[in-house]
This record gives structure tokens, C-alpha cells and sequence, in this order.
């Protein structure tokens, strides 16, 4: 409930936004038909996913609630993609990833690609959340190791039950 996942359509003119995985972008909206400051956030959304650009973060400031209120069809401006930790599938036959709440959303981007792409990396992520009730992307993760034989994850609950997930996987 206090996670937003914001996910923008590119417009029929905007050229592609090609990043890789694990990168981040800065965005900015407009407010009074101006531009709010901009603020950087994980890129979510996988590289093979063209024509969407997703973002997560917890909606605890001013500018995160004022994304969470933004409406279908407004503009939305991205610069970037800024930052090299990035996931090389070609170079790392190994991967383990170590995420605490939100701090997942470069993992989702890398893991996300990982699957589509049928990467042969191995990646075990190790994801620590104060509550099974507030784990970010909690389903999908445990449908993307279905999808995924070369992908693991281990979650970490520090308060509370941890019946929402198997086992195998607390």
C-alpha cells in the first residue's frame, strides 16, 4: 500500500529509450504547466519491454504522492539513463543480489531481463523486508523463479508471520 509502480508509455514521435538493466532515470511532471525538479528512481521495467518505462518507489514524500496523483495521458518528462551497476549476463555466470524493501527495484529490472532473455547467469537474491505484508513485487518474484530455473529467491521477514510464502523460500 505504500509502494507506487509508475509505468509511462513512450509517445508515437519519442525516440526508444534504450538503457540496460539496473540503470536509473531521472523524471520530472508538470505541474501549472511547468516542470516539477526532477528526482531519480530505478528503472523497473526490463529493456526488452519496448514501448513502457516502469519506476517503483515507497510514496512518502511530497513528490511521490504528487506522482501517485498524476492521471492517465499527462506528460511525464525521463532523462537518462544514468549509472553503471548493471547486470552483464555475458560476464557473470553468477549473481547474487542483496535487496531490503525498495532497494529491489534495480534487481527487478536485471531479474525481469535475466528471464526474458533466458539468460545463462545464475542469480540468487536475497531480499530482507520488516513484514510479509509490505515485500515490493513479492508474487511476481516467486512467478519469475517458475519462469526462470537459473533464478532464486530467499526472503528475509523480520517481523511477524511468513505464511504468504513457501517454505522453501523464508
Amino acid at each position: 500500500s505504500t509502494t507506487l509502480l509508475l509505468t509511462l508509455k513512450k509517445a508515437e514521435h519519442d525516440r526508444p529509450f534504450s538503457y540496460q538493466p539496473g540503470q536509473y532515470a531521472a523524471i520530472s511532471f508538470y505541474r501549472r504547466h511547468r516542470p516539477t525538479p526532477a528526482r531519480c528512481f530505478s528503472i523497473v521495467s526490463s529493456p526488452t519491454d519496448q514501448g513502457i518505462l516502469q519506476f517503483s518507489m515507497r510514496t512518502s514524500g511530497h513528490f511521490t504522492r504528487a506522482l501517485k496523483n498524476l492521471k492517465q495521458g499527462e506528460k511525464v518528462k525521463v532523462r537518462g539513463p544514468f549509472g553503471g551497476f548493471v547486470l552483464d549476463t555475458a560476464h557473470e555466470p553468477d549473481v547474487v543480489l542483496l535487496a531490503g524493501g525498495i532497494g529491489i527495484t534495480p534487481f527487478m529490472s536485471m531479474i525481469r531481463f535475466a528471464t526474458a532473455t533466458q539468460a545463462a547467469s545464475r542469480i540468487t537474491l536475497l531480499f530482507s523486508c520488516a513484514s510479509q505484508a509490505d515485500v515490493p513485487f513479492a508474487d511476481e518474484l516467486l512467478s519469475l523463479e517458475q519462469q526462470n530455473p537459473n533464478f532464486k529467491v530467499v526472503f528475509a521477514v523480520g517481523n511477524g508471520p511468513t505464511n504468504r510464502f513457501p517454505d522453501s523460500h523464508v
